[in-house]
């Protein structure tokens, strides 16, 4: 028999540390090792784009999202041992240091894996034991990986183009592409090895038509440092048909032209500052001071300790030029991440524009919540000495219900460690509604005389029963603690209040659960085997079974049991 022993962390951790750290950099040369790093993580990437290694929708998204957490493990790791000569990178890539660099990206993504081990174990929400020579990861609390599937699903989203999911299609499709490709092609052409071109605004406009529009994160009038927020988004859009129109003309020439490889060697954007900021200014006519300082502020490095190329994913090298790993930004949700950025690197200015993020959950709101026309946001009652803030009150007299919503918009996760803070705040907001149910309903016959002052609701107060959920946007969520007070997306909520009328059955419904992803429909728990030393390492993990509009499909049916 072989009896299963506690395992101190740190054992873990130096095996896949020397995993790591064994690998040889790239090249020597920081640059030209950076260079090739970013080259075979674009390579990658554009490999699933044009389906040259098959995977679902779900699994390149995946695989794309903990791309990104290799890059900083594996810029790290360059850094750290290769030197800071000032040479430029090469024209083309050098086939050792290629090898080396595929070596260290996908070490470098099982890397990121036991990391979010190490880190839910330091969050003391796991422990590890071991037996017959294999390490088996478990969690201490129950987890509902509902609520972890809904955060693969996009939080109950419907599912809408985006300018990758383009990129997809026009890479693939052979008659929009045969249409598309000969506006990149003119204007390109091949020099030392290299895919050079023309940034040419007629085709930079005809591509602008087709771009779809993002859904907003950044909310009206929040400011950085170039600018507000329609600046912002102008910035962003500017820089994404950059990055598209790169890719674009790389990936048509060298189909065109059957230049071997792909020309990988033209996949990373290298391009000078100063060219750079003209560019952006063909769709975001600002100021020069203003396009520097958006550039500077998602430059790999710029004013944090702990640089991450997810965050900050142009690379800047010596005079003024920039590594542009088009694809990656392309897939990078950058509104998320300069908020992250501000949060870290200004957080007295971040905290000060906070409450912008409730007013615009409260502006998507509104219009969900108009079938309830006795409704109420964001107001202060002071009672007996008690004092608390309702988000959302909802009241129907002839249900004899008030229905209180706690609102809390969260930045979308990256990390292990911002999971569980954000686990951390959902369980603070269930206890802080908790608190508001009580106040609201010992007071039942105040509130409402204050609230709805022209009706006569408050006469049969006592007959009102009050009941409450967590409304949350930008995360997937976490399982209540208190089955009454139930925790659910704004996404989902929007489906529920489409189809259900009567506010008890809406509160039933989200209190049901059952809008939430279905186990072995939706998804299923495997385990993932990873490779740790001469052992293995076992860990829960989730595999998504059906796509996102599926899901939502499911969603919507689930309402109606209540309508």
């Amino acid at each position: 028999m072989n009896e299963k022993i506690l395992i101190d962390i740190k054992e873990i951790e130096e095996i896949i540390d020397n995993q790591l750290y064994k690998i040889e950099t790239p090249h020597i040369i920081k640059n030209i090792a950076i260079w090739h790093l970013l080259t075979v993580s674009e390579d990658a990437a554009r490999m699933l784009f044009i389906k040259h290694i098959e995977m679902t929708a779900q699994e390149i998204n995946i695989f794309i999202d903990e791309s990104k957490y290799a890059l900083r493990h594996c810029l790290n790791h360059i850094i750290k041992n290769s030197k800071n000569y000032q040479f430029p990178p090469p024209n083309k890539t050098i086939p050792k240091s290629y090898s080396q660099a595929t070596e260290l990206f996908y070490a470098s993504l099982n890397y990121e894996k036991h990391c979010r081990v190490i880190a839910s174990y330091y969050n003391n929400r796991s422990l590890i034991e071991k037996a017959n020579n294999v390490y088996h990861f478990k969690h201490i609390d129950s987890i509902d990986a509902r609520y972890s599937a809904l955060e693969g699903f996009k939080h109950g989203a419907e599912q809408n183009l985006d300018i990758t999911s383009l990129l997809y299609h026009w890479l693939n499709d052979s008659q929009f592409s045969s249409i598309m490709s000969s506006k990149f092609i003119k204007h390109a052409r091949l020099r030392k090895g290299q895919v050079l071109y023309n940034y040419d605004p007629e085709t930079i406009l005809y591509l602008t038509q087709f771009i779809p529009q993002r859904k907003k994160i950044i909310p009206d009038g929040f400011v950085f440092s170039w600018g507000n927020s329609e600046q912002t988004h102008a910035l962003i859009n500017s820089l994404l048909i950059r990055c598209l129109y790169h890719i674009l003309t790389i990936s048509y020439f060298s189909d065109e032209k059957k230049i071997p490889g792909g020309a990988e060697s033209s996949l990373v954007l290298k391009i000078e500052k100063e060219q750079l900021c003209k560019e952006i200014s063909y769709l975001a006519d600002f100021n020069d001071g203003n396009i520097v300082s958006f550039i500077e502020f998602i430059s790999y490095g710029y004013k944090t300790k702990t640089p991450d190329p997810a965050l900050q994913p142009l690379i800047k090298l010596e005079k003024d030029i920039y590594l542009i790993p088009c694809i990656h930004v392309l897939t990078n949700n950058l509104q998320r991440n300069l908020l992250a950025l501000m949060a870290r690197m200004a957080p007295n200015e971040f905290d000060r524009q906070s409450n912008l993020f409730e007013n615009e959950m409260i502006k998507k709101l509104s219009p969900i919540l108009q079938g309830w026309p006795l409704k109420y946001f964001s107001r202060e009652y002071s009672i007996n000495s008690q004092k608390e803030e309702i988000d959302v009150l909802l009241l129907d007299p002839k249900e004899k219900i008030i229905l209180l919503f706690e609102l809390r918009w969260m930045n979308q996760p990256g990390d292990a460690r911002e999971v569980f803070n954000r686990i951390k705040v959902c369980n603070e907001k269930v206890s802080q509604l908790e608190r508001k149910i009580d106040f609201v309903s010992n007071f039942k016959e105040e509130i409402i005389l204050r609230t709805f002052p022209t009706t006569n609701y408050n006469d049969d107060a006592d007959e009102y029963s009050v009941n409450g959920a967590v409304v949350i946007q930008g995360f997937g969520g976490h399982a209540s603690n208190k089955d009454c007070i139930p925790i659910i997306t704004l996404e989902a909520l929007e489906i529920g209040t489409k189809n259900i009328t009567s506010l008890t059955k809406l509160y039933d419904w989200i209190k049901s659960l059952t809008w939430l992803p279905q186990e072995n429909k939706d998804f299923k728990e495997t385990i993932e085997e990873l490779a740790i030393g001469d052992s293995f390492l076992h860990r829960p993990a989730l595999e998504i079974l059906v796509e996102q509009d599926e899901y939502v499909a499911h969603a919507i049916s689930s309402t109606k049991p209540f309508i």
